[in-house]
């Protein structure tokens, strides 16, 4: 069993919000200097962003960083970061679709459960002028996502990407749908960045 570090993103005045962003961590010691890395390196990637994002966001990196173990997904802990970070407001101008943005894949070398292991942030909403007339990413904003994410990865901060214990359910007769067994949680370290070209919608703002 790991224990982890979560640093949560708040994205307000978004259609539909407030939303979040939750990346995981692997714990260093001492505790408290690693998760003021964590929150460091979360706000960094925000900043380097944050031109691709309209003047009408404002992300804020939660100073309370929980502590949770990967196999049980259970909390068991929570640091708060000595200095706290400043709100974000993001500064991208434009017309901008509120559910259109990007995804970044989070790559590990890991197999789970007969399965490569991969991770995904949403970064959404972006304004309009990044992306191309037929919908990809414009070149300019996928090198300046690019970098961020790999920034974020070979930060100081051991990113991975955590996978949730799944309960047992029985099955359903009235649906049809057959019994879930259950499956411990892990994580695994993040060892790259993908940006996709290609537009994403988030359906949800807790995606």
């Amino acid at each position: 069993m790991t224990t982890l570090y979560r640093v949560r993103t708040t994205w307000s005045y978004t259609p539909g919000g407030p939303g979040y962003t939750n990346l995981y961590f692997g714990t260093t010691d001492p505790l408290a200097a690693g998760a003021q890395t964590a929150v460091n390196d979360v706000q960094a990637f925000w900043n380097a962003i944050k031109g691709l994002i309209p003047q009408t966001v404002v992300l804020q990196v939660d100073p309370l960083v929980v502590m949770v173990e990967d196999v049980t997904s259970e909390q068991v802990g929570e640091i708060g970061v000595a200095t706290p970070p400043a709100s974000i407001t993001c500064t991208g101008t434009g017309l901008f679709a509120a559910p259109a943005g990007c995804t970044v894949q989070w790559n590990t070398v890991s197999f789970l459960y007969g399965r490569r292991v991969r991770g995904r942030s949403y970064i959404v909403p972006l304004v309009g002028s990044a992306f191309e007339a037929n919908g990809t990413l414009a070149a300019a904003g996928n090198t300046t996502l690019t970098n961020a994410a790999a920034a974020l990865v070979a930060g100081g901060s051991n990113l991975v990407v955590y996978t949730r214990r799944r309960l047992a359910k029985p099955a359903d007769p009235t649906t049809g749908a057959p019994a879930v067994t259950a499956r411990p949680g892990g994580s695994s370290l993040v060892i790259s960045s993908t940006v996709r070209d290609i537009a994403a919608v988030l359906r949800s703002r807790r995606d």
